[in-house]
């Protein structure tokens, strides 16, 4: 159950980063999918958003560790994966 908790956590640490750096990029894509939704909820939404899903998925994982584990796990890979395509892309 903690250790569960643990991978989570750094988990997450890592998704934060991924995130940050897309975020800041001056990528056109990303600034033109980026900028509507900070506009309209503001500049930090997106971090809130963020944070909400790793809390619940620390939260959740004190009664199911290993399903919390699996799933935040392949969120994290999938923002791998797509934090890889985009910032490994031809412009």
């Amino acid at each position: 159950m903690t250790l569960s908790l643990i991978f989570i956590f750094f988990a997450g640490i890592a998704n934060f980063a991924m995130h940050r750096a897309l975020i800041e990029s001056r990528d056109p894509i990303i600034q033109a999918s980026v900028m509507p939704v900070q506009r309209a909820m503001g500049r930090y939404t997106s971090y809130a958003f963020e944070f909400v899903l790793l809390l619940m998925a620390m939260l959740f994982s004190q009664s199911w560790p290993i399903a919390m584990l699996l799933l935040y796990g392949l969120y994290t890979m999938v923002n791998g994966i797509v934090f890889a395509l985009l910032t490994n892309r031809r412009r």
